[in-house]
């Protein structure tokens, strides 16, 4: 969930918007979604914290950072109890629409998230219909929050596909809308993503976030261990190097011993 955060195909891959520059730090869900074969490698695009304004992700957050657009107005806040859902491919191809509102969103805010500022309607669209492939072949497994007909939050899990890596995934594009911020749905989503990943035979999770961002907290908060710093690591939406903080958490099986996915891909909606 760094600052840079890729989808599925690699580090900082997929459809990005040109930087006009905004002057604020993205944040991470990273988060973004690659494949989480090694460092930066899943749909990642790190978890944006949950209450704070939206931030990094390529892991990096999309809940964190300072924004770098108007915060919309007009748009009452919701009030909403987080009710996380997972998507089937084809549910997701449905929501490409309205998760490409909250990707603009999220980068607008100054997160993270593999691409630069100002992102284009069409091309964050793109980018969901493009990941619609990975969720149908088990590679990817994605989760939102929804008031209404609108998603105001996602997370993303990436599961590596390495024979010795079947262990292992990584939390990528959590991403919550500014409007959603304080109701704890960055939490929400982060412990669904961690509940799935329990439930595949998964015992290490990786994520990374935009060194310094709201992001950071809420996985400190939440059990995961500082893996270590990359300076220059991956570039803010107004095209600033920033440093990403790498996160691992282990789950149920002590390191070292075996455990994970022995037989293929988990089904996609996991």
């Amino acid at each position: 969930m760094s600052g840079s955060d890729t989808g599925p195909g690699g580090p900082g891959e997929g459809p990005s918007g040109s930087a006009t520059g905004p002057g604020g730090s993205g944040g991470s869900l990273s988060g973004s979604v690659t494949e989480p074969g090694g460092s930066g490698g899943g749909p990642s695009g790190s978890a944006t914290e949950p209450d704070a304004p939206s931030g990094s992700a390529t892991g990096q957050a999309g809940v964190s950072g300072s924004a770098t657009g108007p915060r919309p107005h007009g748009t009452p806040r919701p009030s909403l109890a987080p009710h996380v859902v997972p998507l089937s491919a084809d549910e997701l191809h449905r929501a490409a629409d309205a998760l490409g509102e909250l990707m603009l969103d999220v980068v607008a805010g100054g997160a993270s998230i593999g691409f630069l500022y100002p992102l284009e309607r069409a091309a964050a669209v793109r980018w969901w219909r493009g990941q619609v492939s990975a969720v149908r072949e088990g590679r990817l497994a994605v989760r939102v929050v929804r008031d209404g007909e609108r998603v105001v939050g996602t997370v993303g899990l990436a599961f590596a596909d390495k024979p010795n890596a079947r262990h292992r995934a990584e939390i990528v594009k959590l991403m919550v809308h500014r409007d959603a911020r304080g109701r704890g749905l960055g939490r929400a989503l982060l412990t669904a993503a961690e509940e799935a990943a329990a439930e595949a035979g998964v015992t290490l999770l990786l994520l990374d976030t935009e060194t310094g961002s709201p992001a950071e907290t809420l996985y400190r908060s939440s059990g995961w261990s500082e893996t270590g710093v990359v300076p220059g690591h991956a570039a803010d939406p107004g095209g600033t190097l920033r440093p990403t903080t790498f996160f691992h958490k282990h789950l149920g099986t002590a390191p070292g011993k075996h455990a994970g996915r022995d037989h293929g891909p988990v089904p996609a909606a996991v």
